[in-house]
Order: C-alpha cells, then structure tokens, then sequence
C-alpha cells in the first residue's frame, strides 16, 4: 500500500494525483502572476508613454510662446519690433527664436505627472537698454527629467541708441543683426572690418536678402550694402538685415554704420544658442 494514501472516511489517493493537484496549483499561480506583472507591465509603459507626450507637448508649447520678441520691452522699442516681425508675415513673432528676456514667466505648473518645465538657458554676452524684466535664471532639474533642446536664435542685443548718426555692431558666424533709423537719416555708408587680425579673410553676408562675398582685413572698407538697405519711411521704422552666413576661421566681423544726421537708431541682434526644455517628471 506504499503506492496509496487512504483517509480516515476511506478516500484514496495516489502519489501521482497529489502532483498532479500541486503542479496544478503552481501552473495556476505562475500564470495568474504572470498575468497581473504584464498587465501592470502594460499599465506603467502606457503611463510613461502618456507622460512622454505631455512633456513633449509641454516643451512645444512653452518653446512657441517664448518667440521673440516678448512683450518686455518699452513702448518705443516695441514699435520697432512691431514693424521686424512683418518680415515674417502676420506673425507677431520669428520662428526659430527664444526670447531671453522673457525668462522670468519660464516656470508652468500643471498638474501630475508632469509638474514643471523649466528652461537651461547659459548664454553669455548679452545687453539692452529697452528691456522691462530680468535675464537672470538658473534652471535646476532631477535626474528624472525630460529633456528637448533646439538650437534657436536668441536676442543678445536688444537696444536704442539715441541722438547718433554711427553705431559699432560685432557679429559671429550666425548671427542676424536688424536695424532701423528713427528719423528722416540718410545712410552715408556701412564699414566692415575684421577683429584682431590683419590678414585678409573672406565673409559671406546675406543684407536683406540679398547674398554678399566680402574680402575683410582689420582695416575697415565700405561695403556695398547700402544698394540694398532701407531707411525710414511713413510707415515707419523699416528695420534692414544683415546676416554673417560665414567667416574664414570663424573670425567676428565689426560692422559700423554711418548716417547723415544724428538721431534714433533701434538694434536687434540675434544669435543661435541651443535650448533644452527640461520637464520634472518626478
């Protein structure tokens, strides 16, 4: 009877239906977890994919409503601006850019799991007189972050020079520099040069469109530009560009403009700096 088990009320079991019974048990145990750690499994990766989404989201947003120019900026100043975003359709805004001195309205709380998008902004160089807020920010973020950077066009220079005929502008490989006179004034002439070095170098320019191969010692030469720049109008300050596309050597180029009279002279200049968008996660 080595082979059997037999209850008091005369059941019998064999050695084979009691592992039988036990295997059961376990194979019901093994599929009812397994089931319920994919299920959770499933769960958190569709939380984590929600979550990547809103901060996806987020950081688009947060990116399209700090274009420049802001509205930090004095009332003067702002119709200069007003009159550069027309280069860009009916748009109140550039693509493509962050506005610096919109920094101080960055942080957006919004409601878990997304908590807070913060910007990692380290740009150095920058300065203006027609600001209204604070470029002063340290963005500080945990490990368990989302982050998206693009590389935009940020205002280092916004400003107003005011009873002058001459301004002096330095521009880097990239940079976009807008300008506009706020009188009657003539332009006489815009200068380029080269800084620190007396060897002759080649820049490439774009001057309101137009495509522009100059040959630039530290000895300023008159350029052509004034064929194709703008001065004010009825209408109002008709703002002119000028792009650095490139340098020889990444060289910086000094730019000085000359008008016939003294008066106002309004200056943007951007220049490409990449921006992470950082959303806590946690």
């Amino acid at each position: 009877m080595l082979a059997k088990l037999k209850s008091n009320k005369g059941y019998v079991f064999t050695y084979e239906a009691v592992v039988v019974a036990m295997l059961f048990v376990v194979l019901f145990y093994i599929t009812y977890f397994t089931y319920s750690h994919n299920y959770l499994s499933f769960q958190e990766e569709r939380r984590n994919i929600e979550d990547f989404e809103k901060a996806n989201l987020m950081t688009d947003m947060l990116f399209k409503e700090h274009e420049f120019p802001s509205d930090n900026y004095n009332d003067s100043y702002k119709g200069f601006l007003g009159n550069l975003t027309i280069r860009y359709g009916n748009s109140k805004k550039i693509p493509g850019t962050f506005d610096i001195y919109a920094i101080d309205s960055l942080d957006t709380n919004t409601e878990d799991p997304v908590k807070c998008v913060h910007f990692n902004v380290s740009i150095g160089g920058y300065t203006s007189n027609v600001s209204t807020t604070s470029i002063e920010y340290i963005a500080e973020y945990g490990n368990n972050s989302y982050v998206k950077t693009r590389n935009l066009l940020v205002p280092i220079k916004t400003y107003r020079y005011s009873n002058t005929s001459r301004i002096y502008e330095i521009l880097k490989e990239g940079d976009i520099l807008y300008f506009a006179v706020g009188n009657s004034s003539e332009l006489v002439y815009i200068n380029a040069s080269t800084i620190n070095t007396s060897s002759n170098e080649i820049a490439i320019f774009s001057v309101n469109g137009v495509p522009f191969k100059l040959t630039v010692s530290n000895t300023p030469s008159i350029t052509e530009f004034g064929k194709v720049i703008a001065t004010y109008n009825s209408d109002g300050y008709e703002p002119n560009e000028i792009r650095l596309l490139s340098t020889a050597n990444g060289i910086p180029v000094n730019i000085t403009i000359v008008y016939n009279q003294s008066s106002t002279i309004y200056v943007a200049q951007l220049r490409p700096y990449n921006i992470s968008g950082i959303v806590d996660m946690n």
